[in-house]
């Protein structure tokens, strides 16, 4: 448990991202989810504030 800790205090665990798609690739987020075909993390990036 000490080395999870020591490794979040020093930020040095990072999420591994498989994969990013824009919001209107959902649908394919899900597809490659449901396949098991991405290693990581899913990220669907919104639109941008304006």
């Amino acid at each position: 448990m000490a080395d999870i800790t020591d490794c979040l205090e020093d930020d040095a665990c990072r999420p591994m991202i498989g994969l990013t798609l824009p919001l209107d690739q959902t649908a394919q987020a899900h597809i490659a989810l449901e396949r098991g075909t991405v290693v990581g993390k899913i990220i669907i990036i919104g639109p941008a504030k304006p």
